[in-house]
């Protein structure tokens, strides 16, 4: 009997340190949510606009599309060039490669024979206002038609800004 006793009061401790534990648990729990509940800020609302600024002044229709052009004419590269290029009997291509004045940028024409990657002609620098009317190409092919790419290298004061590259004809005859 005494022994059953014992077995009792083990379980009932087992069974009161489990409640208590499961209180203390539960207990932490509600504190936490409660906390986040009510530590929350409450919500801005936000009715209607800001005031206008004093400082306006209205456009006209004329203005804003004075503005927009200014700003595409800025971002322009006017270049001119000729995609179907005739080679004479002294290998000589007539490119007409113009940079206009408009242009803020130089630029550097590359002419490749498409068919095996052979550089044809490398340009140098060609500033604004310039062009190149003939130029001599190298590693020519055989008679008849050719595909060439031509790479347009755009340059600042200092470096490369971008290549643009077009697909041209070149005729041999």
């Amino acid at each position: 009997m005494a022994h059953s006793n014992i077995k009792n009061n083990n379980r009932s401790k087992k069974k009161r340190t489990y409640i208590l534990f499961s209180l203390l648990i539960f207990s932490l729990i509600a504190g936490i949510g409660g906390y986040l509940y009510f530590n929350q800020s409450p919500p801005q609302v936000v009715v209607g606009l800001p005031d206008l600024d004093d400082n306006l002044t209205r456009l006209s229709n004329e203005d804003i599309l004075k503005a927009m052009q200014d700003q595409v004419d800025k971002d322009k590269m006017r270049i001119l060039l000729k995609h179907d290029i005739e080679i004479d009997a002294q290998g000589k291509a007539s490119v007409d490669v113009r940079n206009n004045g408009q242009n803020a940028f130089n630029i550097q024409v590359e002419y490749y024979l498409v068919s095996n990657n052979k550089i044809l002609y490398k340009s140098g620098l060609i500033p604004p206002n310039n062009r190149i009317d003939s130029i001599p190409f190298e590693n020519l092919p055989d008679e008849g038609s050719h595909d060439v790419r031509i790479l347009y290298n755009i340059y600042n004061e200092q470096q490369l800004v971008n290549t643009t590259t077009i697909d041209g004809t070149i005729t041999i005859s």
